[in-house]
């Protein structure tokens, strides 16, 4: 999983009075041991691995457009780096819909800009609006993306089944707090990387700067940066704009 949606999940732990039981679709971990586990996020509480297959972080086999579990019934859903793999994508959303409690919420995050990878298949790329859209049914959600405002690498979205004015407060902290944990990312992720490393990222980003290509160089600027906008809440839309007003 990728560091910048774990440092999604955080925020949103971190920030948010999360209801349980919390059920993961498309928990099966693939990578390094332990490198996709997000339930550290949530200690002391009841979590729930849901995948198609079995493997590492699976407690239960659902399939995601034909949930078992009965009508709100679950407290947070948490569906990261998964609806692309996910064919009949619109009826998924109304099970987890269905299936979640009055006054619970979901986490979901995607891929724009991002190669075809199949776990086992990949079948869709989304724009915000297309996350906004899918969480159409929320009274209250933020809906975000990373990196160039036309072709973001991740989109994501935080909705709720209520509305109030402090749910309207935490959404604009978790949003601030979503901005500086990207920015502690970027200077640890550089801090990490050795020497060489180094001499490659700075000797890259110094010559698209110079010789182009423009695009590239773009993306390396923005690779950290976060766009989002808030809809639902009693000031209608607060967004966060390309210059980051």
């Amino acid at each position: 999983m990728r560091d910048n949606i774990k440092a999604f999940v955080k925020a949103f732990a971190e920030t948010f009075e999360v209801k349980e039981p919390i059920y993961e679709f498309g928990a099966l971990q693939i990578g390094p041991e332990g490198y996709a586990d997000l339930r550290p996020y949530f200690p002391g509480r009841r979590y729930v691995g849901c995948d198609m297959r079995e493997g590492p972080g699976v407690d239960r086999l659902e399939v995601l457009d034909c949930l078992t579990m009965p009508d709100k019934s679950v407290g947070t859903v948490i569906c990261v780096d998964t609806i692309e793999h996910v064919f009949p994508l619109f009826k998924s959303f109304e099970e987890m819909f269905r299936v979640l409690t009055d006054g619970g919420a979901i986490v979901v995050s995607s891929v724009m800009d991002f190669w075809i990878h199949s776990h086992p298949y990949d079948y869709w790329r989304f724009t915000p609006e297309a996350i906004e859209g899918l969480l159409e049914s929320y009274p209250l959600k933020v809906v975000g993306y990373q990196g160039l405002p036309d072709f973001p690498h991740t989109v994501w979205g935080v909705a709720f089944k209520e509305q109030h004015p402090d749910l309207e407060r935490r959404c604009e902290a978790f949003c601030k707090r979503v901005d500086r944990d990207l920015a502690t990312l970027e200077v640890a992720t550089h801090q990490a990387r050795s020497l060489n490393q180094k001499f490659k990222f700075i000797r890259k980003r110094f010559s698209y700067k110079l010789f182009g290509p423009k695009s590239e160089y773009n993306k390396i600027v923005n690779e950290y940066r976060a766009h989002w906008k808030i809809i639902g809440s009693h000031k209608s839309v607060q967004e966060r704009g390309e210059q980051g007003n």
